[in-house]
């Protein structure tokens, strides 16, 4: 781990001291949500892999998420149970979409 943030904006600056694997991103963060922040580091840092949490069982966002970039899309109901295999099969080269 390389760092944390508080909300999108400051994940945007951190992003310009460091460029990690992978971002964990919650969906609905404040001041700039998951979406739009995967959008913008999508942007700047395409080699970047960003996995979202939400407790959100929506279609929609889904949807986005997908047409964002990011990688994965882990339900906070299945953290517990899933978050490893999640951050792993990303790391691999794949995608982790939880089921709903």
């Amino acid at each position: 781990m390389v760092g944390e943030a508080n909300d999108g904006l400051e994940l945007m600056e951190l992003l310009k001291e460091c460029c990690p694997h992978m971002v964990i991103l919650d969906i609905s963060m404040p001041n700039m949500n998951g979406i739009e922040a995967a959008n913008e580091i999508l942007k700047r840092h395409p080699e970047v892999c960003i996995l979202i949490l939400s407790m959100h069982k929506n279609s929609e966002y889904l949807q986005q998420v997908i047409y964002a970039g990011a990688k994965g899309y882990l339900l906070k109901e299945n953290i517990d149970e899933d978050i490893f295999f999640a951050i792993d099969t990303i790391r691999k080269g794949g995608v982790y979409f939880s089921k709903f």
